[in-house]
């Protein structure tokens, strides 16, 4: 279920703050929420043996699993990052046109002579692929600004397989954001790679897509105020 199509559930500008209230106030009830979902999700299991009525509990549908996987996800928000995971990606030669790091980047989306490309994310959200990643605001290229170039292969992967994604409010200007982070190991180091997107109305647009160089600036990502993690990789 997209936050989109949940608004009377799960509306993206106030989504953190219902799903925040729901997961509870302290441990206690947490704990308690986490054990009322799996209590409704055994329960679906055996609805096929119920002679009572032939229709499908709210809370056994295809929607109602989704909310229940994502607060689920949220109350579990505490813990650490996954492993780094190995990941080969093919040389892109250095001193390509910004042109071509793009096109290598929309090949991951199975578009590589596009400008842009929809794209169902692991969590469940409808993405809008393109060059507003890499793009400033003056719509001048800035994929070769902080490594970018070297990374678009990483990059992509971080949108198509995320470690995490977190859903972020912005206070001041009540946008919603979508954070996808990843890291991946290499022979002698890790790749940490960042994307964000922002909600216009019907769906998630990007915002920006880097590499970040510390693990402290992931930290620092992780325990902004005002999100809540909806997917983590198990």
């Amino acid at each position: 279920m997209s936050l989109a199509a949940s608004a009377a559930l799960l509306s993206p500008m106030g989504s953190a703050r219902s799903w925040r209230a729901t997961a509870g106030r302290h441990a206690g009830e947490a704990e308690g929420l986490r054990r009322a979902i799996e209590r409704k999700r055994q329960g679906c299991l055996f609805k096929g043996f119920s002679r009572k009525s032939d229709k499908t509990p709210l809370w056994c549908s295809d929607n109602m699993q989704d909310v229940f996987n994502r607060i689920k996800t949220s109350l579990d928000s505490s813990g650490p990052m996954p492993a780094p995971r190995l990941l080969q990606v093919r040389a892109i030669p250095d001193g390509q046109p910004p042109q071509r790091y793009f096109s290598e980047f929309m090949g991951e989306f199975g578009a590589e002579s596009s400008e842009s490309a929809l794209f169902d994310s692991v969590c469940a959200e409808r993405l809008l692929i393109s060059r507003s990643l890499f793009l400033k605001q003056s719509g001048a290229w800035k994929i070769e600004k902080r490594g970018r170039a070297s990374y678009v292969l990483y990059l992509a992967e971080a949108i198509k397989q995320p470690d995490e994604v977190w859903l972020r409010e912005d206070r001041e200007s009540g946008k919603a954001f979508l954070d996808f982070l990843a890291r991946f190991s290499r022979a002698h180091d890790t790749v940490r790679a960042l994307a964000v997107f922002q909600w216009s109305g019907k769906l998630w647009e990007g915002v920006t897509a880097h590499p970040v160089d510390r693990e402290i600036v992931f930290d620092s990502k992780r325990q902004q105020p005002n999100q809540i993690l909806i997917y983590r990789r198990e």
